[in-house]
Order: structure tokens, then C-alpha cells, then sequence
């Protein structure tokens, strides 16, 4: 086991502070890159997103790095950084980069790690099912041999359920963990600090469901005060009704005003009905965050309803429906959204509703919290719904609806330039035809919008039409959800579950990012295609299938087939129909069209303008994300707004593209050049020399790892009969992407050969050129 992956398992060290432990290994290329991070701070990384040595860092060729294990750990904390830091989509594909290199031989800690961190990733689009099951794989994978093995436990799942004031339905599970944890080899210390840990979660779970009596209760047995703690603490007394920093016992954090949270300033405001000065607040933090709609974005609902203004409050309830899962929020939105409007049908029935999940969830002191910041509801209508929901017999269904039909959008594809006129009228040629449709395309341009009009035109409109990012999920889980698997087929598994292709039945099935897809589950995915059959995971037996294929990719698929990374039957298969979605800076015309679309949209009062300056500025600048951007941003100016009709280029913050001329230096930048350089000819020539030894040391260990690696190669070759390159990646713990490079070595050196028996991958392997001696 490699030094550090043994360090970070033993130990409570964060992966920077178990480098920076480690001297020793600094010839390990991968601690560069940790350290040129972590020396960042959260302030210092936000501007460096086009930083070079910022880009090295988060580039780095992960065939260098010594042990798949140390890959992940440095892809995890990737993930986790830009989680911190930029709060986007894009940070999760460190964690599916991470998925990708776990082995049979990788450490069950290490993948209990991974699994658990994928499950709980809240910018990863996936059913409550999927979810599950990769908590289950992490459960399975946990052995509980090191300190790590139950801090991955408590902080993933036990954690995870606190935030949600859902803990109680893990009661067994936090009882067992504590026999465990009791009776275990661990130190004293490290025992103490899990037991905390734990007494911790019961202390935000009671936090979370509102309840001031238990949350005092299990206040009292925490030891230990944490920033986290403080945070949960002012929710505690922000619910009691003490809203003075001067009464926050214990809380030192925020004994400066600068260091209040806003989300605090904001409940505040609200407690001091002070609507006005809460939307402020609320609009500072929106502007800081780097999604349009993330459950943060409660606050700035709260506020807008505190100040009644009705559009920009339904707006962004509308926008916040189709992207959270926080239905108690939700409800209480949508009531006091159809209070406003004097719907009181409507807000009664929601009411409700809202009260009883509250009550089943045992959530009833967050629901009396939230209706106290609810300033704008006269106390009388409150006292009605009340005795109302109390007389009412309604039983919430805690069983949510599953189901993965895509409700199809009301936009359409929009623009007048000759390419979307060329666009539209594919569609309409391909929409009836029961080939695959393949749709390329950067990222953002709409390909899955137009994968929704190819349904919604084709004979298929009125059937199912299901969707799956193939990226988003490991290999083994995208198998079963593309084809099935039957009761027992892996553990996990407890009773059967169809495929994608079979819940279809005669509708659309739109798999994106198909260009990420295994070389094995292109195999299968060819035979599918061929015969229109399936068979489940577990099964003996094929089912036909009848849904017509749509498929998206940002990737070039031709240059991948070049590259021997895609396979070119499965490409000809799926090309016989192909839609190219071209970027927004190639149909300019477009912009100002699209732009007008999203600031209308769903507005019910007059048509929203924006002036000639704004409308050119916006047609010239290149958008990068291309529509999914151009929305994102329209979007985010009418949150900042309050939706209002009237807008100016002041109200937009133009994000600098990447896409610049060649750079050329300022004469200030110049003479700090010369500078430098002059500091550097002051650098004595022996201390020159000895940095060059240094570095030709690090050089040359590098050169003795690949060429013992070689060695080691060679040695199997000699000794056995075929050779696989899986098996050799397994053998010597190394990325199997390194192994294919060493092999391509050996073949152009001609001392090993390929062999391949049958078209599928699987079956290839290699031998000794006999011809050839070593």
C-alpha cells in the first residue's frame, strides 16, 4: 500500500495536510499539483479559473501519479474544492473521472470514498433510486478496518440525513455504528471524536426539523464547538426568536457584523419585518452564486413574497419547482404565492398539504418558523388555514411518484437565421423516420431540446419519451439502467428492475453524452441497435424492445474512431442520420431572438424590453456556453431585478470569453519582465547548479519508476504464455491507460505482439515476438 493512501485511511489528516506530512514523497508528481492548490485560498481560486498554473494543476495527466488510489483521492478532492469554490455542474466530473479508475484491486475504503461522495453530490441529476444504489455499494464496500471506514459512515450517511431532519429513519443504523465504533481497536481519541461526530448530527437533525426542545436537549451533550455548530447554533436562536448577535451564547463567529452570513442578515430582516431591506440581502447572495437555481435561492423567494411583488415571485417559484426536490419549501412558496393573488381555494389546499408533510416528516417546528418569516400573510387568513388543516382528513404519500417521463418544454427552436431555418426543417424530415437520430454539437447549443421537438413531431409523440446522461453514471449502474437487471443479479439488486429501452415501450429514448460510453457497452450497445433486443443483467433470456434511438454527443466521434477509442460500426450505425446543432457565435442573427424568448418567458404582465446598446452588446459578445449561457444569464438579471420590464447594459456582468486574439503584453507588463529578469541574473551561478541537480534528480526518478514499470512487463511476457493488459494494470497498479502506451512502446519496438482472436475487445491479448530476442 503506498505511504499516503495508508496515511490517509489511519488518519483524521486532510489529503494537503498528509502531503505536506510527507516530505519524502515530494518526487511523487501528483504532490505538485496538491500543493500549487491547496496554497490558494477560496478568494485566491475564484480568480483563477484561467490562471495557467491553475490549469496545470486541474489538467494534471493522471497516468503520472503512482497508484489509481492516489488518482481518486486527488480527483475527490478536486470535486470537493470546486464544490467550495465555484458551486457548478461542472466540478462533478471529477468524481466520474474518479469512478472510472476504480479496479477490483482498488481499496474498498477508497471505493466506499467515491461511491458515497457520488451519491450525496447535489448538482448530479439523478433519481432517488440511483442514489440509493450507490450508497448501497459504498455500505458494501465499508469493512470498518480503518479510522476512515467510519467517518465515511457518519459524514455521508448519517450527516447527509441530519441536514435533512430525516435522521430518525436511521435510528438502527446510528445505534449499530455506535456499538461499532465503542468496541473497535480505535485509539481513545479517535473514538471520542467519531462518538462527537455523531452526537453532532443529532444536534443539526433537531435543528433542521425546528424542534427547540430536543434541539436544547442535544445542544448540551456537544462537546466540541465547531464554525458548523456556531452556524447551526444561530438557526437554534434565530427559531427561539432571538435575533441580537449580543444574545448568540457561544457564538463567536459572528460577533462582527462583517462576518454575518447574508442568509442570516436576511431571516433577520424578515423577523424585523424589514421586507425591503431582506430582498437586498437576498439579491447580494444570488448574485454571488455561480448556478441560476440552487435551493439557496429560497431566500430570495422568501423575500420577493415578503414584499408581494407577485410576477417575480411566481417566476422564480416556477423556476425553483423544476429543479428542486425540497417540496416542504416548495408548498409553502406556492400558499403564500396564491395568498398574494386571493386565491384562497388554492392556498388552503396547499396549506394543507404543506402542514401535513411537515407533521409526517416531523417537521412542524421548521414549518412554524418558516410562517413566522412570512410577513406578508395577515395574521386572520393564517388562524383560518390553520383550524382549517387541523379539521382537515388529508394523509400526505410519502410514496413519491418514480416516474422518469419527461414532460416536454413549451419552447420551441428558436431564431430566424438560416441555420435554424436548415434545423427546423431536419427535424421535421427525420421526426417521422424509425432510425437513430444522432444530434451533435458543443456544449449548450440545445441538442436536447432538439431531441424533445424530434419526439414531440415523430408518430411516437404521445408515448413515453425518457431520458439518461450516459456520463453521469459508472459503467456498471448505465448498464442496468439501459437494459434491466433481474432480482439477485448483483448485490445490491433486491428485486428486478427494467431498463430504459423496455419502460419506453413504443416512445423515445434520449441517451446524451453517448460519446463517454465504455468500449464494452458499445459492444452491447451495437447489438441492441442491430436487433432492437435486450437482455437484462442476470437473465438468460433477450426481450424486444420498440423505442426509436435519439443520441447526443459534444465529442468527435470520428477523430475518437481515428483514435481506435470508438468503434466504427457502432459510428456507422448511428450516422446514418445525423443532426449538427451549430454554435451561437455562427448564427448571430439569432441572439437577439433568443435573448427576448427567456425574458418573456412565463411573464404574465407586459413584454419585457432591453435597450439598442444592451441588444447590440449582447449579439457581438461570444457566448462560450452558447444558448444554455445566453439563458443563464437573462435569467440571473431578472432574479436581480425583481423580473422587472425595462433593462440596460449596467444590469449585465459580461463574463470575459476564452476565446481571445493573441495576447499582447501592457508596456507596464514589459518592464515588470525586465525586471525579473534582472533579479534573476543576481541568483548566484552555484545556487543555478544546485537547482539543476535537484531537478535532474526529480527527472531521473520519474525515468527509474517507468523504466522498473518496463521490467516488470517484460518479466510477465517472459514467463507466461498470453498477457492482458487489464490484468497487467491490476498486477502492478497502474492505470490501465499507462499499460496501453507501454504496450504501444513494445509493439513499435516490435518485442511484443497483438493478438485478436475475435472482434470483441475482450478477447484481445498479447504475446512475445519470438522473432525478436530481448
Amino acid at each position: 500500500m503506498h505511504p499516503l493512501i495508508k496515511q490517509y485511511l489511519t488518519t483524521r489528516l486532510s489529503i494537503p495536510q498528509i502531503f505536506d506530512k510527507h516530505p519524502e514523497v515530494n518526487d511523487e508528481p501528483i504532490t505538485e499539483a496538491i500543493k500549487l492548490i491547496s496554497s490558494k485560498t477560496i478568494e485566491d481560486l475564484k480568480g483563477l479559473e484561467n490562471n495557467d498554473d491553475w490549469q496545470v494543476a486541474i489538467d494534471f495527466d493522471l497516468d503520472r501519479s503512482s497508484t489509481n488510489e492516489l488518482s481518486i483521492l486527488y480527483l475527490i478532492y478536486l470535486q470537493s474544492l470546486f464544490s467550495n469554490t465555484f458551486n457548478s455542474q461542472g466540478n462533478n466530473i471529477y468524481l466520474q473521472k474518479g469512478l472510472g479508475l476504480i479496479t477490483t484491486n482498488t481499496n474498498n475504503t477508497i471505493k466506499a470514498l467515491i461511491y458515497a461522495k457520488f451519491a450525496v453530490c447535489e448538482n448530479l441529476n439523478y433519481s432517488e433510486q440511483q442514489e440509493e444504489q450507490y450508497l448501497k455499494l459504498s455500505d458494501k464496500a465499508l469493512k470498518f478496518k480503518y479510522y476512515r471506514d467510519y467517518e465515511i459512515m457518519i459524514n455521508h450517511r448519517f450527516l447527509k440525513s441530519a441536514f435533512n431532519g430525516t435522521l430518525y429513519l436511521l435510528k438502527n443504523k446510528v445505534n449499530d455504528l455506535k456499538k461499532r465504533i465503542s468496541t473497535s481497536t480505535l485509539s481513545k481519541e479517535e473514538k471520542t471524536n467519531l462518538l462527537e461526530n455523531i452526537q453532532q448530527g443529532k444536534f443539526f437533525n433537531s435543528v433542521t426539523r425546528g424542534d427547540i426542545k430536543k434541539t436544547k436537549i442535544d445542544f448540551s451533550k456537544i462537546k466540541v464547538s465547531t464554525a458548523r455548530i456556531q452556524r447551526f447554533m444561530v438557526y437554534m436562536y434565530l427559531q427561539q426568536g432571538i435575533n441580537d448577535p449580543k444574545d448568540w451564547h457561544g457564538v463567536k463567529l459572528y460577533k462582527k457584523e462583517s462576518n454575518i452570513p447574508l442568509w442570516i442578515k436576511i431571516d433577520q430582516s424578515l423577523a424585523r419585518k424589514k421586507p425591503q431591506q431582506a430582498l437586498k440581502y437576498a439579491k447580494l447572495m444570488t448574485s454571488q452564486e455561480n448556478v441560476i437555481i440552487s435551493n439557496t435561492h429560497i431566500h430570495l423567494i422568501r423575500a420577493e413574497l415578503a414584499n408581494k411583488d407577485i410576477q417575480a415571485s411566481e417566476w422564480l417559484i416556477n423556476k425553483w419547482k423544476a429543479r428542486t426536490s425540497a417540496d416542504n419549501l416548495l408548498m409553502i412558496c406556492q400558499f403564500r404565492l396564491e395568498l398574494l393573488k386571493k386565491n384562497m381555494k388554492k392556498a388552503t389546499e396547499l396549506f394543507i398539504k404543506a402542514a401535513k408533510l411537515h407533521e409526517h416528516y416531523h417537521w412542524q417546528g421548521i414549518f412554524d418558523y418558516s410562517l413566522k418569516l412570512a410577513i406578508e400573510i395577515n395574521p386572520k387568513d393564517l388562524k383560518i388555514l390553520r383550524e382549517k388543516a387541523t379539521q382537515s382528513t388529508y394523509i400526505h404519500n410519502s410514496i413519491k411518484d418514480k416516474t422518469t417521463i419527461i414532460e416536454l418544454p413549451k419552447e420551441i427552436i428558436i431564431g430566424n437565421s438560416k441555420e435554424t431555418v436548415l434545423l427546423r426543417k431536419t427535424i421535421k424530415e427525420f421526426s417521422n423516420l424509425d432510425a437513430p437520430v444522432l444530434i451533435t454539437g458543443e456544449t449548450g447549443v440545445g441538442k436536447e431540446l432538439v431531441a424533445h421537438d424530434l419526439h414531440h413531431q415523430s408518430k411516437r409523440s404521445k408515448q413515453p419519451y425518457l431520458t439518461l446522461n450516459c456520463s453521469a453514471i459508472p459503467d456498471s449502474l448505465l448498464q442496468s439502467e439501459l437494459f434491466g437487471h433481474e432480482a439477485g443479479a448483483y448485490t445490491s439488486a433486491d428485486k428486478a428492475h427494467k431498463g430504459i429501452f423496455e419502460t419506453a415501450g413504443k416512445g423515445s429514448v434520449f441517451l446524451d453524452e453517448f460519446g463517454d460510453i465504455s468500449p464494452l457497452l458499445q459492444v452491447s450497445m451495437l447489438r441492441v441497435l442491430e436487433k432492437m433486443e435486450i437482455r437484462p443483467i442476470g437473465s438468460n433470456h433477450t426481450r424486444k424492445i420498440n423505442c426509436r434511438f435519439i443520441i447526443a454527443t459534444n465529442a468527435d466521434l470520428q477523430k475518437m474512431v481515428d483514435e481506435k477509442n470508438f468503434r466504427k460500426d457502432l459510428y456507422y450505425r448511428i450516422t446514418q442520420l445525423e443532426i449538427q446543432v451549430k454554435p451561437l457565435r455562427e448564427r448571430k442573427k439569432d441572439i437577439k431572438t433568443i435573448a427576448y424568448h427567456f425574458l418573456n418567458l412565463n411573464r404574465k404582465s407586459k413584454k419585457a424590453t432591453l435597450s439598442n446598446s444592451l441588444e447590440e452588446k449582447l449579439t457581438n459578445h461570444i457566448w462560450d456556453g452558447n444558448v444554455r449561457e445566453l439563458r443563464n444569464e437573462i435569467e440571473k438579471v431578472r432574479m436581480l431585478n425583481s423580473d422587472k420590464s425595462n433593462y440596460e447594459i449596467s444590469d449585465f456582468n459580461f463574463k470575459k470569453n476564452s476565446r481571445k486574439e493573441a495576447y499582447k503584453p501592457t508596456a507596464k507588463e514589459v518592464i515588470e519582465e525586465s525586471q525579473t529578469t534582472i533579479i534573476l541574473k543576481e541568483i548566484s551561478e552555484e545556487e543555478i547548479f544546485k537547482k539543476d541537480i535537484q531537478l535532474a534528480w526529480k527527472i531521473r526518478a520519474r525515468r527509474n519508476t517507468a523504466e522498473l514499470r518496463k521490467e516488470r512487463i517484460l518479466n510477465l511476457f517472459t514467463n507466461l504464455d498470453k498477457v492482458y493488459r487489464q490484468e497487467v494494470a491490476e498486477i502492478l497498479n497502474v492505470n490501465p491507460r499507462t499499460i496501453t502506451k507501454d504496450f504501444k512502446e513494445l509493439i513499435q519496438e516490435k518485442i511484443i505482439i497483438k493478438v485478436e482472436p475475435t472482434p470483441s475487445p475482450r478477447s484481445i491479448y498479447f504475446v512475445l515476438n519470438k522473432k525478436n530476442k530481448l
